[in-house]
């Protein structure tokens, strides 16, 4: 569904309206709202090669928790991440993209650069360190093998 980009279309400001009231204001979405057993989001990410997607979280403590012909579960304590198999997938041009909050951002980053992930600009993969961002938080970014970005966020709880 397309949605206008100005907030004058009827009815418009009243869907924003609601739906930041909703999730608690613009940029605290669910603050100081319990959390329900069993809700959650997971993203769907695409893997040219199952074994060598493994391989790269494995080397920062991802495990695999699901696996069959065409579709990879990987799980990190809290942190669970799916994958596709897609093997014509250019990571030069995916677009792809997910957020990974952590309460210990410094320990993640390093553990994914002690695996050996380079910090540079570009090329794939690559890690970006972690700095304050505009938006205010601190943040770092990882570029997968595939291209997928994903956002290091510390969660500032």
């Amino acid at each position: 569904m397309d949605h206008p980009s100005h907030t004058d279309e009827p009815g418009w400001s009243d869907e924003v309206s609601a739906a930041r009231d909703a999730l608690g204001g613009l940029h605290a979405p669910l603050a100081g709202r319990p959390a329900r057993a069993g809700d959650r989001a997971v993203p769907n990410l695409p893997a040219r090669d199952f074994a060598a997607t493994i391989a790269f979280y494995g080397s920062f403590g991802f495990e695999v928790s699901y696996r069959d012909g065409g579709w990879l579960i990987l799980r990190r304590g809290g942190i669970v991440l799916e994958f596709f198999l897609a093997p014509e997938l250019d990571p030069y041009s995916s677009g792809y993209m997910v957020s990974i909050r952590v309460a210990d951002l410094d320990a993640f980053y390093a553990a994914v650069r002690s695996a050996g992930i380079a910090e540079r600009t570009t090329g794939i993969p690559r890690l970006v360190p972690v700095a304050l961002r505009e938006w205010g938080q601190r943040a770092g970014y990882l570029v997968d093998l595939d291209g997928t970005q994903l956002h290091l966020i510390e969660d500032a709880g």
